[in-house]
């Protein structure tokens, strides 16, 4: 039975071991797997996967994240666009299918890739090409009563400066869920909370299959940039805030799992039907038939039947568009 998040917060004992960021993003981004892997050692994934089979079709695995890797080896190689010829390394990896079909699979990956790195290749960021990481703070960030450790998978360097780059080559812009979006934000709100940060920008660039946004909270920036000391407090605890509650429903839902999971819990924040979303429909895979299963395996499979879940899941929902909504009402 999934259950809604409390809004109470315990202190949080500074004896016990900071929680890893990257389980936190890992959490938002696919919640059931990261339960259901982490909390009880079940990895689906070692059931499904098979190394050494071959594709059967012309797609590739969105397992194997091969866009990204295309698209990072690219920028390395400061390419502006993908060879004409499929490069020697993924001919030979078995990602794709061989032959014809994988041809097809080739030129589909050009196709998708080639105008996002025509517009990556223009950013300062790429001149040298792939940027290098921000630095991993030693010892564990404190916000509010929480400790968090660990590096930021999408924070990297540009003229000693943090940047941030969500790189989703096969979404566009309006099927990026609550869990994408909060995986950026609280990056960028670690980031924005750290004294050796405050005097940088700390500008979010979104590079999605329907182009570039370039800075995600140029807004709330300026606002920072704006004030003065004590404005700089009150926008300081704001946003601390949003991490800490952020944080707390993480940490509740590793005792108690929570109505919340990406794809449908963005339909209902949206007033959009949470059945379509959690059961697919036509040419449209349903959240709860994403493989390897751990949806399904972890809610069952129309959850959403119940009303008291039905009203856990809209609430918690509203309340994570809440926490990021940077807008012109955020005090």
């Amino acid at each position: 039975t999934l259950s809604a998040p409390v809004q109470a917060q315990m202190p949080v004992d500074t004896a016990q071991p900071p929680l890893e960021l990257r389980e936190v993003l890992s959490y938002y981004k696919d919640p059931a797997r990261q339960l259901l892997r982490d909390g009880l050692k079940l990895r689906l994934d070692d059931v499904d996967a098979v190394d050494d089979s071959e594709p059967l079709d012309a797609s590739p695995s969105r397992r194997d994240q091969l866009p990204q890797r295309l698209f990072r080896e690219a920028i390395r190689l400061r390419q502006s666009r993908l060879p004409d010829r499929m490069p020697a390394w993924l001919e030979q990896s078995g990602l794709l299918a061989s032959g014809l079909m994988g041809t097809h699979a080739w030129a589909a990956l050009r196709e998708q890739l080639d105008p996002l790195l025509a517009q990556a290749s223009a950013l300062a960021q790429f001149a040298h090409g792939w940027p290098r990481p921000l630095p991993v703070v030693a010892q564990p960030r404190q916000i509010g009563g929480w400790r968090l450790a660990g590096a930021l998978p999408d924070a990297w360097r540009h003229e000693g400066a943090p940047w941030l780059l969500a790189l989703l080559p096969t979404r566009k812009h309006k099927d990026i869920d609550l869990g994408q979006r909060i995986r950026l934000f609280l990056q960028w709100a670690v980031l924005r909370l750290d004294p050796a940060y405050a005097g940088d920008a700390v500008p979010v660039s979104l590079l999605a299959q329907d182009g570039l946004v370039e800075d995600l909270h140029a807004h709330w920036n300026a606002r920072w940039f704006d004030a003065d000391a004590a404005g700089q407090a009150v926008l300081r605890t704001n946003l601390e805030a949003r991490v800490e509650r952020l944080l707390a429903v993480y940490q509740q839902a590793q005792a108690a799992p929570l109505a919340y999971f990406p794809k449908t819990s963005t339909a209902a924040a949206a007033g959009k039907s949470i059945e379509g979303a959690w059961a697919g429909g036509y040419h449209q895979t349903g959240e709860r038939d994403y493989a390897p299963g751990y949806a399904r395996l972890l809610a069952g499979e129309a959850p959403f039947d119940d009303p008291v879940q039905r009203t856990a899941l809209h609430d918690l929902a509203q309340e994570l568009e809440r926490l990021l909504d940077l807008g012109e009402g955020a005090q």
